[in-house]
């Protein structure tokens, strides 16, 4: 990145320079306003004080700024200040200069040869002009007119006037050696952060930023991968969580899910841990697909240990005209399910801990021997933390759920654990619950809408 300045009385005298270089230079449409700052100056012998305003640009590397002419180029270099600089600003300077320390030192040299080039032809314009002490020779009447020494004098003057100029050139020069050695020495003595630093310091950053807000390591390991490959991104912090957003929009499953016509089947099981509110959920769903959208539904519960949680579910049942079938028997449960009189089934189940292997495999067993397509929903809940989500989640597995319902979002103000999960075992989100409520506090995931509020 090049970084130029331009001064002026006022804002809008500066403006105006910054444009009127644009028209010069297209490249410069491309730049950034790094700083628009006033300093106070001193003039007339420091008897007076002046401010002026200064706008700073940054131009990208590739963008290559040729137009500006030999006497422009002094003002865009970073001056000599005694006041304090801030680091990006020293860092700024410091490339800038140690840009026109390298660009300039055969110029110097140039320079220097061609001040002794014009110092031999004055030495030699000089011989020839006649001495105060010689006595002039005799003019004759038939010699030629001799040219008027007027003209060698004022090719002298031109000569003198261009030596003058070479001479500030070199002057200016050598003002900027010594002030990029002088940046140098303060870049050392007090470890200004370089741009590679200042990136290193926000990927620091980001992984705090993240870890605050209940992300899995494997996936911050992952980010960080992702955004290390265009390191250009990792100089703004906006443009970090823009990139962060965009990796997880492009890696996460999205089922697209409407109520209208569910396509995943008609046999709906909810499964999980105790408490996650698995039976309180299907009443939810029953609710918007009988009474809002007039759908058929029953209710199987094969939950023979919830005390409690039978009596919503008949409540419900009576409201809606239609039956609860509680089944203990496998043979039961494969009479009624391969019975179609109904729009949608629901099927509620017994809540296991992810270490009881035995029922979570009997109950994997069941639905396999039904031979039916049933549509199986882990339930957990947004409240538990990323490790015990990944040990429910993988002792789950047997069972060949489709989706991932989520409960309890208004319970917490992270959500960086549940984009974790779907992260990890690549398991679309299908509903989310935000309350107790019953139809209000539940719709159909939105997958983009979570993602932004876990990084909020």
């Amino acid at each position: 990145m090049l970084y130029l300045t331009f001064e002026g009385k006022s804002k809008e005298e500066a403006q105006s320079k910054l444009e009127l270089e644009k028209k010069r230079n297209p490249q410069l449409k491309e730049g950034r306003l790094i700083k628009c700052s006033e300093e106070p100056v001193s003039s007339f012998m420091g008897f007076k004080k002046e401010t002026v305003h200064k706008i700073v640009i940054g131009v990208p590397e590739h963008s290559r700024v040729s137009s500006f002419s030999k006497k422009e180029q002094p003002t865009l270099r970073p001056k000599v200040t005694p006041e304090p600089f801030s680091p990006i600003e020293r860092a700024v300077i410091t490339k800038k200069s140690r840009t026109i320390l390298e660009n300039e030192v055969a110029d110097t040299l140039f320079s220097i040869d061609r001040v002794s080039k014009v110092a031999q032809q004055i030495s030699q314009l000089e011989n020839n002009l006649p001495k105060k002490n010689s006595l002039p020779k005799p003019i004759s009447l038939m010699d030629p007119p001799k040219s008027n020494n007027a003209e060698l004098k004022k090719e002298i003057s031109s000569i003198r006037t261009e030596f003058k100029q070479v001479k500030e050139i070199i002057l200016a020069q050598q003002k900027n050696i010594a002030h990029t050695q002088l940046m140098d020495s303060l870049q050392e003595n007090r470890g200004l952060p370089n741009e590679h630093e200042i990136c290193q310091q926000h990927i620091r950053w980001i992984e705090k930023y993240l870890g605050e807000r209940e992300f899995s390591l494997s996936l911050i390991e992952d980010i960080i991968n992702h955004l290390k490959q265009n390191f250009e991104v990792l100089s703004d912090k906006k443009t970090i969580l823009k990139k962060v957003a965009g990796f997880l929009r492009e890696n996460l499953p999205i089922s697209n899910i409407h109520l209208d016509n569910y396509i995943y089947g008609t046999d709906i099981m909810f499964i999980g841990s105790t408490g996650v509110g698995k039976t309180c959920t299907i009443v939810k769903l029953a609710t918007h697909l009988s009474l809002i959208r007039k759908k058929k539904c029953r209710f199987i519960s094969i939950d023979r240990y919830k005390v409690g949680g039978e009596t919503q579910l008949e409540r419900l049942a009576s409201y809606m005209q239609t039956k609860l079938h509680s089944i203990s028997k496998q043979e039961d449960f494969f009479t009624l399910i391969s019975e179609p009189d109904t729009d949608y089934t629901f099927i509620d189940t017994a809540g296991k801990a992810p270490k009881e292997h035995v029922a979570i495999q009997e109950l994997s067993h069941w639905i396999s021997m039904t031979g039916r397509p049933i549509d199986v929903h882990l339930v957990v809940s947004a409240t538990t933390k990323v490790s015990d989500l990944d040990y429910i989640c993988d002792a789950y597995k047997v069972i060949d759920y489709k989706h991932i319902l989520v409960t309890k979002l208004d319970e917490t103000k992270t959500f960086g654990s549940i984009v974790s999960l779907v992260y990890k075992f690549q398991k679309p989100l299908s509903f989310v619950t935000d309350g107790q409520e019953i139809p209000q506090d539940f719709e159909i995931a939105d997958l983009h809408k979570i993602i932004k509020d876990s990084l909020a």
